[in-house]
């Protein structure tokens, strides 16, 4: 299957499906193209992040939950709860 390089919601939809079938390399990379194509997209800002966290990049972690804190609506607000917590614990 070719997929469109700037199709953001592809890209963060397969990154889901990959991190719940604990291919955590394989969704980092989705959500990474997924944030390249879209940097104001808040919920592949926040899923860059966490796998970055899970696949031992702290900084890069950091500075994507930072991002998804700026661009983060109302309805992410478990989420901005989390990257709040991880923020804190990454000092």
């Amino acid at each position: 299957m070719a997929l469109d390089p700037r199709h953001t919601l592809a890209h963060n939809q397969l990154g889901i499906a990959s991190a719940m079938a604990g291919d955590i390399s394989v969704a980092r990379d989705h959500f990474r193209a997924a944030v390249e194509a879209d940097d104001e997209n808040a919920e592949a800002l926040f899923n860059l992040a966490r796998a970055l966290d899970q696949t031992g990049s702290p900084a890069p972690a950091r500075r994507h939950y930072e991002r998804f804190l700026e661009v983060a609506g109302l309805e992410y607000a478990e989420q901005v709860s989390l990257a709040h917590q991880r923020l804190r614990e990454n000092r």
